[in-house]
């Protein structure tokens, strides 16, 4: 999401959205979108991800699952409306991949940073459940399958058990990007706990 065609395709969506019209045109967007799948379909070909997911990405050779520079953030875009993925593609390449991060979660709740990676510790937003959250939510949204946002739950109370974490205040691996997830939830559900622990991490 931070970097490259999905990041591209952030910038672009940002642009329409808060210049009121459109700037961009929705074919040129789309057009990029195809080239995401296409290119996902690939590398998972490539490197026999085939009987596990349809789609597979890589940064810097390695098959990150966070939100900011692997598969959950650009799972999260692709389910949205603006870009437009069709039903089928949605259906056939975007939510089996979705599936895919959802069964390298461990028993805690938590995800790895990396496909191969067994560490259960990084709970940041970067790496790990907090940024898993908004793509299980987006796949709630979608897909209404009450699997997804059973999991987002689950995530949330792994971020909360344990609490700030030690390296600042930022949104990539800091108390602001941890806290975000419990407001995401906050806004789905109305749940108050989601909105009394945003409130904590704040203070």
């Amino acid at each position: 999401m931070l970097y490259g065609r999905m990041g591209y395709i952030y910038a672009l969506l940002f642009v329409n959205k808060h210049f009121g019209v459109e700037k961009i045109p929705q074919s040129h967007i789309q057009q990029i979108c195809e080239t995401v799948l296409t290119s996902g379909e690939n590398l998972a070909r490539k490197r026999n991800f085939t009987a596990k997911t349809p789609l597979m990405y890589e940064w810097y050779q390695e098959y990150y699952v966070g939100a900011a520079h692997g598969l959950a953030g650009i799972y999260y875009f692709l389910m949205q409306p603006s870009l437009q993925v069709s039903h089928a593609k949605l259906h056939s390449l975007v939510k089996p991949s979705v599936d895919y991060v959802c069964q390298l979660k461990f028993p805690s709740g938590h995800c790895p940073p990396r496909v191969d990676d067994t560490r259960d510790l990084l709970v940041h937003w970067c790496h790990g459940a907090p940024g898993v959250i908004y793509m299980l939510i987006q796949a709630y949204k979608v897909f209404r399958e009450e699997r997804y946002l059973s999991d987002a739950r689950q995530s949330a109370d792994l971020t909360w058990q344990y609490r700030l974490l030690k390296k600042g205040y930022s949104l990539c691996h800091g108390a602001a990007g941890n806290a975000d997830t419990f407001l995401a939830l906050f806004n789905l559900t109305q749940a108050r706990k989601y909105l009394y622990r945003a409130c904590k991490f704040a203070e």
